[in-house]
């Protein structure tokens, strides 16, 4: 029986108290390994193993009302049956002391024990930390159903990225950027989409967009609110379970976009009720549209963070300018497209100490806030007009006293809501 010997009980103890000093920290740190075994043999249990010791019930059940046993002599049948089944059958760190025992009890609730254990100890979940042995351990199981269930919920393979397209309209040294996506969702829930992705500083998110179609004329207009408005809005549409969809500037470069609800399959049955012919889900389509200004000759693309429920594959459809993508099959997207046309700049971004050396002639910030931000971060320049003449560019990412107002050049697009330098803007 030594060989049998299972992990999960070591790694329960060594974790049934915090370290009280120094020394019983490191020497906890040392036996990470036995800890790590520990508990992803608890977290496992119901693929690894057909039951747990001591909750084969059918086996004395089935002795006790066929051949009429005592419940002693049938309980003694069941030890038998459990120690020649052992190697199948999970150990429990916390056996069951009462005779009336159920089944199961030992796979249903050490699992979430050692998840919580796990977190605790190394401040990540079990999935984060162990998710390649997780996911074979998941889909190596007996039960096929139980297996694609077990794979979606824990590699986040919920909802499929069935089509994805990237347009983009080149104005010289900006462009606007249209990203374009199709979710199937594969699960019998509704499901959210979300995305945590950074942009470059120069870019602006210009719209969103919902709908049950492709067509363009029949999607969800979208709204402009505050950050905190916004996540009301969100939260009671999710409530309600209507379409919204909500993009966020968390950070100075970081974004949330999240969508809900991805329609589910359905099961649609026979007039007797017994018989069921699964439907696939109605998908889901998105538009995120932005603005931003070239990088060299290439346009920057959202660069992906985390992203939850959503997965692709390399039968996913994915254009740019309606040709094939050139990708990786993990990527969501490019780093960068190449521009078609040659790029012409009329705007560079400076280090803060060339900011500081230009811009201290008219005492401006390009940066938004004070010129202090303005030092730590630096801002844009203008390439062609002078920058210290009157009547020169106004750089400024927001307007300021100095600059008395946008004025549009002939040919040129209306500024940039979020004040951004616009390309051929100036002020007089």
């Amino acid at each position: 029986m030594v060989t049998n010997r299972q992990p999960q009980k070591l790694a329960f103890d060594l974790l049934e108290a915090p370290p009280a000093s120094l020394e019983q920290a490191a020497a906890l740190r040392q036996r990470e390994k036995d800890l790590r075994m520990g508990l992803l043999n608890a977290y496992l249990a119901p693929f690894r193993y057909i039951s747990a010791m001591g909750e084969v019930r059918q086996i004395s059940d089935l002795y006790e009302q066929v051949f009429r046993l005592p419940l002693k002599s049938a309980r003694s049948v069941q030890n038998l049956y459990e120690n020649v089944a052992r190697p199948l059958l999970y150990d429990p760190v916390h056996p069951q002391k009462t005779l009336n025992r159920q089944d199961n009890t030992a796979l249903t609730q050490e699992p979430q024990e050692a998840a919580q254990l796990y977190l605790r100890y190394f401040d990540k979940t079990i999935v984060e930390g162990e998710r390649q042995t997780i996911v074979n351990a998941v889909r190596s199981t007996w039960s096929r159903d139980q297996a694609e269930a077990a794979w979606q919920a824990v590699d986040e393979r919920e909802v499929y990225l069935v089509r994805q397209e990237v347009t983009i309209q080149e104005h010289n040294d900006w462009a606007d950027v249209e990203l374009y996506e199709v979710y199937q969702n594969k699960t019998y829930q509704q499901q959210e989409v979300i995305y945590y992705f950074n942009l470059p500083e120069s870019a602006v998110i210009t719209g969103l967009w919902l709908g049950n179609s492709p067509d363009r004329d029949k999607r969800f207009v979208y709204q402009v609110a505050p950050r905190g408005a916004a996540q009301t809005i969100y939260r009671n549409e999710t409530h309600i379970q209507r379409d919204p969809a909500l993009v966020e500037q968390i950070g100075p470069r970081q974004y949330r976009l999240r969508a809900f609800p991805v329609p589910p399959a359905t099961i649609n049955y026979d007039s007797t009720g017994a018989v069921g012919t699964p439907k696939p889900a109605q998908p889901l389509y998105l538009w995120l549209t932005y603005q931003v200004l070239a990088d060299g000759d290439t346009w920057p693309m959202p660069h992906l963070a985390v992203r939850r429920n959503v997965y692709w594959d390399s039968k996913t459809v994915r254009l740019v300018n309606g040709a094939q993508m050139k990708i990786a099959a993990e990527a969501w997207l490019p780093d960068a497209l190449t521009a078609v046309q040659p790029v012409r700049f009329r705007w560079r971004w400076v280090s803060s100490k060339e900011f500081m050396r230009q811009g201290q002639r008219l005492s401006m910030a390009l940066t938004p806030g004070t010129a202090g931000g303005a030092a730590r971060h630096g801002g844009w320049l203008p390439v062609e007009c002078p920058f210290h003449q009157p009547g020169g560019c106004c750089c400024q990412r927001r307007p300021a006293p100095q600059c008395r107002g946008w004025i549009r050049r002939p040919g040129c697009p209306p500024p940039d809501p979020g004040g951004n330098p616009t390309p051929a803007w100036h002020v007089e």
